[in-house]
């Protein structure tokens, strides 16, 4: 009987460590082998934003306007998707790559994907606006999602310089900047008119040779694929 029950003990004991060690290789695969370098950067982010938990705003409702970037907030109640996210008119977000999941430890895990623009049919090119979503899980209850806008609208876009510009060159004859300094709306349209004429910005064909450096969805909706 002792035999017995010690083989039986024995058995029990290499099938725990071997299920022990299948659940282990399978996290190990999901932090080094699945994520890509930009994963790995969102999945820092999100650790480091978990920290500082209270300090971030927490959305109860649809947010109705587009992110800053850099944004990041998280919701408990607010399950964030692609179709309850704010866009635009020509395009809608779009998943860009698969979905993973990464332990976190402390019983939750983390289901983590991309959002892209797509230009929808006789639309302008979008921006190429990057935005990561986060749903987390604590023992297979979702306990909230965090939303962090990678790369989406600036606030100082409406900005106009009212200097010369850098590529401009002036002698010791030339006016003050002052005297180019805007005091009406017309004023300011006449300067940038002027500037224009001094530059060029191609078509986005002439582009083509920064395909390999962007993300291969905005590549293709660039026409460069």
């Amino acid at each position: 009987p002792m035999f017995v029950f010690v083989f039986v003990v024995v058995r029990v004991s290499i099938c725990y460590l071997v299920l022990l060690w299948v659940q282990v290789g399978h996290f190990m695969s999901d932090t080094s082998d699945v994520c890509s370098p930009e994963q790995k950067q969102a999945l820092e982010i999100l650790k480091e934003s978990l920290l500082c938990l209270s300090e971030l705003p927490e959305l109860r409702s649809r947010p109705s306007s587009l992110f800053e970037t850099g944004y990041i907030a998280y919701s408990r109640t607010l399950q964030f998707t692609k179709d309850n996210l704010p866009g635009e008119r020509g395009w809608s977000w779009n998943q860009s790559n698969g979905r993973i999941r990464i332990p976190l430890g402390d019983s939750r895990v983390v289901c983590m994907y991309k959002l892209n623009p797509r230009k929808k049919r006789h639309q302008p090119t979008p921006p190429s606006y990057k935005l990561w979503i986060f749903s987390i899980y604590k023992e297979g209850e979702r306990e909230m999602d965090v939303l962090w806008c990678e790369k989406g609208i600036s606030t100082s876009d409406d900005f106009i310089v009212l200097e010369y510009p850098s590529h401009k060159k002036r002698n010791s004859t030339s006016a003050p900047p002052s005297t180019r300094s805007c005091s009406t709306p017309e004023d300011a349209t006449k300067v940038k008119s002027d500037d224009d004429k001094d530059s060029h910005i191609g078509s986005i064909e002439e582009y083509a040779f920064l395909a390999p450096f962007v993300d291969h969805d905005v590549a293709f909706e660039f026409g460069w694929l």
